[in-house]
């Protein structure tokens, strides 16, 4: 039989546990008596579950097991993208750096998240990113709950929200630098100068040129196969995208960005010449951007790295830095909104096929509904004239 007792000790009610050896020993300890009555009781039913109820791991231990946790849905499962994946292990170091050590995770409140939201800002953490991390919180804690490290009465972190501390200031979009008609051109011209013998040269222009062209996410440009492009109807199904290691997963950044784009005909003329270029080098290729050797597209590192080149040269690093690819989606998404003003078969179910919307409030500001258009009914040619007409407002 499990003995138990209940001492008071300076305030507080501590809960003590026999050992094998007839001693009794500290397991909690609790400022009102009632609770510890409780535990005692639930000591009795079962030791071990509450014993682990009641470990002493700290936020910082919590946060270190739960981002592996997190990490390892990526790199087992497939159920996070690496980005996010790795995300999570950079706020487990954010908490390892900044967070009060002592403090133990059953013990956690939503003083201690306010605080570390300021910490967050204090080290240079925006408003939005220093939520986004605060609010994890409540994800790490609902895992251990369920892990049984904690109880869900310790819960009280479930209702911090940001906008009950106006103190803490409130998020300020930073607005992505679109691209003049000079920048846009001055790229362009300059990523073509490259060494046609160079197959790593020709196949990271042909990924910058895809993206500008389209305003395709890089992931997904990245994931583009041939299989997925008609010459015929010169249209391009994005359906998947290529994580940051060339590893390829079968669906989009997000639900209702799976689409068909009307590919422009300056980039048609490239793709076409690119497909006999690339088997010069690569026998019966399975992606327009596909590195030799490995079944697979480029890397990230390595597309950036060729823009970069070329900004850097062209003094606009400093401008676009950190946004050169958005910037791009952006700065096309932009000209086909002009354009739709301009021209009525461009309607807003074609803008959202295009640029991968849910919805048109992203690129306008107003909100459009699915009408049910299949891909076959998207093959007028006016589109094409109105997508190559963007082209040039930004070439």
């Amino acid at each position: 039989m499990t003995k138990t007792k209940v001492v008071k000790r300076q305030g507080s009610y501590v809960v003590q546990l026999e050992d094998g050896l007839g001693k009794y020993k500290q397991v909690a300890k609790f400022e009102d008596k009632l609770d510890a009555l409780q535990y005692r009781k639930r000591l009795v039913v079962d030791a071990a579950k509450a014993l682990k109820s009641q470990a002493t791991i700290t936020v910082r231990q919590a946060w270190k097991e739960y981002a592996q946790y997190k990490f390892n849905l990526y790199d087992k499962h497939g159920k996070l993208s690496e980005h996010q994946a790795k995300d999570y292990l950079r706020t487990s170091q954010m908490v390892q750096d900044w967070f009060p050590q002592a403090i133990l995770l059953r013990n956690l409140c939503e003083k201690d998240l306010k605080n570390f939201f300021i910490k967050l800002k204090e080290q240079g953490q925006s408003f939005n990113n220093a939520k986004i991390i605060t609010y994890r919180f409540k994800g790490m804690f609902e895992y251990f709950i369920g892990e049984e490290i904690v109880d869900y009465k310790d819960f009280s972190i479930k209702l911090f929200r940001t906008s009950k501390y106006p103190e803490l200031g409130e998020h300020e979009a930073k607005q992505t630098p679109l691209y003049n008609r000079d920048e846009y051109t001055r790229i362009f011209n300059s990523i073509k100068e490259i060494n046609k013998d160079s197959y790593l040269d020709c196949v990271c222009f042909v990924g910058v040129a895809s993206i500008m062209l389209t305003g395709v996410r890089p992931a997904e440009g990245r994931g583009i196969e041939w299989s997925k492009i008609s010459f015929q109807t010169g249209r391009l199904i994005i359906d998947q995208q290529a994580l940051s290691n060339g590893q390829i997963v079968p669906r989009t950044k997000a639900k209702g960005s799976d689409r068909t784009l009307v590919l422009p005909t300056r980039l048609i003329k490239i793709l076409i010449r690119w497909k006999e270029r690339q088997k010069e080098t690569i026998h019966e290729p399975k992606y327009v951007l596909e590195m030799p050797g490995k079944k697979r597209p480029i890397t990230d590192e390595l597309l950036r790295e060729f823009l970069f080149l070329h900004l850097e040269k062209l003094g606009l690093t400093e401008k676009f830095k950190g946004t050169p690819f958005k910037s791009f989606r952006h700065t096309v998404a932009t000209a086909l909104v002009n354009e739709q003003n301009r021209s009525p078969d461009f309607d807003d179910n074609r803008l959202k096929r295009q640029i991968g919307h849910r919805d048109t409030k992203l690129t306008k500001g107003l909100y459009g509904n699915h009408d049910g258009l299949e891909v076959e009914d998207y093959h007028d040619d006016n589109v094409r004239a109105a997508i190559d007409n963007a082209v040039r407002l930004i070439d």
